[in-house]
């Protein structure tokens, strides 16, 4: 304790404190700030990773549409884009070819899910 200062304040400093070094955080507090990203898209595994991506998506396909189709089909695979808000319709096998003549109308359907067991 520092000299001057009572018990009693420095259990009050301690309480009103944010924070404590006797207490351990396992998960990070999410934020949004620009330092935050910049901190974080500069973390080395985060560049080695994307470059990784990048390198495979380049390596597999030839244009630039097709290695971003690659890479966002890789993103929704592994969950990290939630598809739910894409998908405009559902229909099961009979469906298929109603399904085709929607899609060539953008304004009606973007994505149409194909589920075997609807009827």
């Amino acid at each position: 304790m520092q000299p001057g200062k009572t018990f009693a304040n420095s259990l009050k400093s301690k309480a009103t404190s944010n924070y404590s070094s006797e207490n351990c955080t396992v998960r990070r507090e999410r934020t949004n700030t620009p330092l935050q990203a910049l901190v974080t898209m500069n973390d080395t595994q985060f560049m080695e990773a994307a470059r990784h991506l990048a390198e495979t998506a380049m390596l597999q396909e030839t244009t630039f549409d097709s290695r971003l189709d690659s890479i966002t089909l890789h993103a929704i695979a592994e969950g990290k884009i939630p598809v739910e808000p894409l998908v405009t319709g559902k229909v099961g096998v009979e469906g298929v070819a109603k399904a085709f003549e929607d899609l060539g109308s953008p304004e009606r359907h973007a994505k149409i899910l194909v589920e075997p067991w609807r009827s």
